[in-house]
């Protein structure tokens, strides 16, 4: 499951900086407004991959429930589909 971005505080040898972690990566910033400028850009990008992991979850579900319900769609192959038999006449 996607987790948002998180923030820390982190001691380093060239003093208190930020850190921005998010899907595996780092980023590290020792200005504010530079941490805060990706913080935002990274939870447009959190808000979109959730939006488009439910989009595509309501999507499978509906294919999987349409094939598990039409009568159309055979549980077995009805017809010859070899290459010979699409060949013109």
């Amino acid at each position: 499951m996607l987790k948002p971005p998180k923030i820390m505080m982190v001691n380093a040898d060239s003093g208190t900086v930020c850190r921005i972690t998010y899907n595996g990566k780092v980023w590290e910033h020792s200005q504010m407004w530079q941490v805060m400028v990706y913080y935002h850009q990274l939870m447009a990008n959190y808000q979109s991959d959730v939006n488009n992991a439910e989009a595509l979850q309501l999507s499978q579900d509906s294919i999987l429930d349409a094939a598990s319900t039409s009568s159309i769609i055979p549980n077995s192959p009805c017809c010859d589909y070899a290459p010979s038999s699409m060949e013109p006449n």
